[in-house]
């Protein structure tokens, strides 16, 4: 695995996807739509290639509204977090 990741590398299968809203952070702001991801986890590697206990990874993950309509339950994906702890999606696509 490549050391220049700075999150986590997960493969798994969807479970379930879905549209949630995100309050604002301010009074005003009408909250942000984000798709959330549960997985079925396989694995999970961090940043730097070392396994990750999967039972730690609670989930679900969090990304880009676009996710919902891109993918659907049952697929296998691989998905890189935004930082080596985090549940926020950088990046997913299909894996086989």
């Amino acid at each position: 695995m490549s050391t220049d990741i700075a999150g986590m590398q997960i493969i798994g299968t969807i479970r379930e996807i879905d549209l949630h809203t995100v309050p604002a952070p301010h009074a005003g702001p009408t909250g942000r739509p984000v798709s959330r991801v549960h997985l079925e986890i396989e694995s999970a590697v961090d940043g730097g290639g070392r396994p990750v206990p999967t039972h730690l990874l609670v989930g679900p993950f969090q990304g880009a509204p676009e996710l919902k309509t891109e993918f659907s339950t049952g697929e296998r994906v691989k998905l890189v977090t935004t930082t080596p702890s985090g549940l926020r999606i950088a990046t997913m696509r299909r894996f086989d």
